[in-house]
């Protein structure tokens, strides 16, 4: 569901993003997904060769006072090879696709920290505004 505005913005070569370009990938996100420019508190969105870290970004969801960590599917070759990778390994409780089990730790590693530091400082985060909340007759 990605529209071509956002694909364009999404597609920065394995360079230094300079704060202009960084500023108009995050505006697009923003107008894309409906939140405001502010409410995304950190973004890996360098394009290129990193077999390590998806594209992906932490926002505030004020609406649902949820904390979201969108994570860009495969769009470079990178990511592909890691599509590819057609092993298991122990992942939590069981099994998962190693390609994918990896990237989780790697993401999570990147940005576990902020997240937990978001979701400590947003109030009565994962409940409804009250005037949403419905009674139970």
């Amino acid at each position: 569901a990605y529209g071509t505005g956002m694909i364009s913005a999404s597609l920065l070569q394995d360079r230094e993003i300079s704060t202009t370009e960084l500023d108009r990938v995050k505006t697009a996100i923003a107008k894309h997904v409906g939140i405001r420019k502010n409410d995304i508190v950190q973004m890996c969105v360098s394009e290129g060769g990193n077999m390590l870290l998806l594209r992906h970004f932490i926002a505030i969801d004020r609406a649902s006072r949820n904390v979201v960590l969108a994570i860009r599917g495969t769009l470079s070759v990178s990511g592909a090879l890691i599509d590819l990778q057609a092993q298991d390994a122990e992942f939590c409780t069981g099994k998962a696709h190693k390609g994918m089990s990896e990237m989780a730790v790697n993401l999570w590693n990147a940005s576990g920290t902020k997240i937990r530091e978001t979701l400590s400082q947003l109030e009565g985060h994962g409940q409804q505004p009250a005037q949403q909340q419905q009674p139970w007759g």
